[in-house]
């Protein structure tokens, strides 16, 4: 062995003479010509939650640049929204897109390579690297490079966007209304089923409030149509919907001499100009100025911690629209949610969870403590749930397992392998037990994995649900025991009082090593499905069930605060608490 070809590229990989060659996709090997499969599949399996990891390391480089542009007084401009901010707040505002992009690629490239060097006792080879533009900062990394080749990631999407320009110039989005003295709150939110039940119970009450105005701006995520939110049925009295990127973006900005800058921190940083992430953030911002200029809300909500918020915060705070941040369902303790975007305030779920964003640096000046406002309607929901058998989904009354199943918007995930081998492994546990099994798909699911499992084995006493089929609250209400690998299901299983863990089928858990939820000794935390089965076993029995329950409904008031139904209350006095 001489030397290592490498490529992110499944053509170059295939078409390369190379003969021994790694095929890198996203933070786990797709492919080896010099490790079996069987090897390469136990291997990714132990990659799950390292780009946490590279998340601390790209902060950490992160951090670093904004001292030096800071001690050497490195000035640059940037659009309206960003140049007026604080000297950190406009750093952080230009510099985080890019750091996530690339230095986080490059530290969890280096930090799979490192893993994999040392699981198979390779020696540090020469590589041959021909890797997408994504992987451009891989040339600094401690290996010895005989070659690196790196073909384009990026395209210039300016033509599209000015045709959209020149089009809005003629086209006004809001026609003139009477000015009735209404307290307009907007939301801005993704077009996916969490952020939306959210609200619900919000929007509710905002119908009831005459004073009252709410506008839901909605942010395409790229999901298909199926998977997507309905809007209309929110819509009507004063709740009305506008969709953001159907609207006119006018904002470009030059960033030449922010690119300049960026050479002087590292040569490699030139890639930033080519990649022009700045500009794509322009239209974002070109975007959401388009609509929160015309409509002027006198408070701003927003949930998700995705870097289009900071676009959000930066255009509230120029326009001082007061903006909040509305925590959804937080369960981790990772570098991965350090995102540094100042709100005016982050409505949280608990004391926990304000404290978690205390501890990564959230520079929000204000956390209040509302609860959850998902679960407001839930006294309803279990009510009607007792009162009726209709979606019952088996006619015994044997234990109940249910498997929430995990979404991952990266198709190479190892989560994704790893959900098809627990999937098998639970259904082939619940019929030898006699155990009912439910799987419930994430809103966002969009692969058949689990479905080839069930109907391979078809099972009685197994089910597989949409979400469009059955809520995850019904779920959770008709089984006795919760588990997953990674999701927000710890909530509903909460306040349902069901046993929750977490479980994986790679020996260390990972994922549960992140959640400070699997801190608490009454949630099972399992590196096997076999481990899973004997705390079934052990707990199945109705004294031991009973014990159980006991135990898990101390967590309810640490995690949930309050389980009132007035969560959405507190927020809506949140919200108008800003209206002068």
């Amino acid at each position: 062995m001489v030397e290592i070809f490498i490529t992110d590229s499944r053509e170059r990989y295939a078409q390369s003479q190379y003969p021994d060659r790694i095929l890198y996709l996203d933070g786990f090997i797709g492919e080896c010509t010099f490790i079996s499969k069987e090897d390469l599949e136990d291997f990714n399996g132990i990659l799950v939650g390292l780009d946490d990891e590279a998340s601390r390391l790209m902060l950490i480089q992160l951090d670093a640049d904004t001292k030096t542009i800071i001690d050497n007084k490195l000035n640059f401009g940037a659009n309206r929204f960003i140049s007026r901010l604080p000297a950190v707040e406009k750093i952080h505002s230009t510099l985080f897109n890019f750091h996530k992009h690339f230095v986080l690629s490059k530290y969890l490239f280096q930090i799979v390579l490192d893993k994999f060097f040392a699981r198979f006792s390779i020696a540090r080879l020469p590589l041959i690297i021909e890797m997408s533009e994504d992987y451009y900062l891989t040339q600094e990394l401690p290996y010895e490079i005989k070659t690196a080749l790196y073909y384009p990631a990026f395209k210039n999407v300016h033509p599209r966007f000015l045709a959209k320009q020149v089009f809005y110039f003629f086209h006004r989005l809001f026609r003139k209304s009477s000015k009735i003295k209404k307290t307009q709150i907007a939301i801005v939110l993704y077009d996916i089923h969490n952020e939306f039940d959210l609200f619900k119970r919000f929007m509710e009450l905002a119908k009831k409030e005459n004073k009252v105005a709410i506008t839901i701006i909605v942010v395409d995520s790229g999901n298909p149509m199926d998977k997507k939110v309905d809007t209309k049925m929110y819509e009507g009295g004063n709740v009305k919907v506008v969709y953001l990127y159907d609207q006119k973006a006018n904002l470009l900005s030059n960033y030449n001499d922010f690119y300049a800058v960026c050479r002087k921190l590292n040569p490699l940083y030139s890639i930033f100009k080519k990649s022009r992430l700045s500009e794509l953030e322009d239209i974002q911002y070109g975007f959401t100025n388009n609509v929160l200029s015309k409509l002027m809300p006198n408070v701003c909500l927003y949930v998700n911690i995705q870097e289009f918020g900071r676009v959000v915060a930066n255009v509230c705070a120029n326009y001082n629209i007061p903006s909040i941040c509305v925590e959804y369902a937080f369960a981790f303790d990772t570098f991965y949610m350090e995102k540094r975007i100042r709100f005016d305030v982050r409505a949280c779920m608990s004391e926990v969870t304000a404290q978690n964003w205390v501890k990564h640096n959230d520079p929000t000046p204000r956390r209040e403590i509302i609860g959850f406002c998902k679960i407001d309607d839930w006294s309803d929901k279990l009510i009607a749930r007792q009162q009726s058998t209709d979606k019952r989904p088996f006619d015994n009354n044997n234990r109940t397992i249910l498997f929430a199943s995990t979404w991952a918007p990266n198709p190479n995930s190892p989560l994704l392998t790893e959900k098809v081998k627990i999937v098998e492994q639970l259904s082939d546990v619940c019929h030898r037990n006699g155990w009912n099994l439910i799987i419930k798909k994430h809103p966002s699911e969009f692969d058949k994995m689990v479905d080839t499992v069930f109907e391979k084995n078809k099972y009685p006493g197994q089910r597989i649900y949409e979400h469009r089929e059955m809520n995850l609250f019904d779920c959770v209400y008709y089984s006795d025991f919760v588990c997953t690998q990674n999701s927000s299901a710890f909530v509903e299983a909460l306040y349902l009082n069901k046993p929750f863990s977490y479980i994986t089928a790679n020996g260390e858990n990972l994922w549960a090593n992140m959640s400070y939820f699997s801190r608490e000794k009454e949630v099972g935390t399992f590196g096997s499905v076999a481990e899973y089965e004997q705390y079934l076993l052990a707990n199945a029995g109705e004294e031991a069930y009973k014990k159980l329950l006991a135990e898990f409904m101390k967590l309810q008031t640490k995690f949930l605060y309050k389980t009132d139904g007035k969560a959405s209350e507190r927020l809506f006095a949140l919200a108008e608490s800003f209206v002068k």
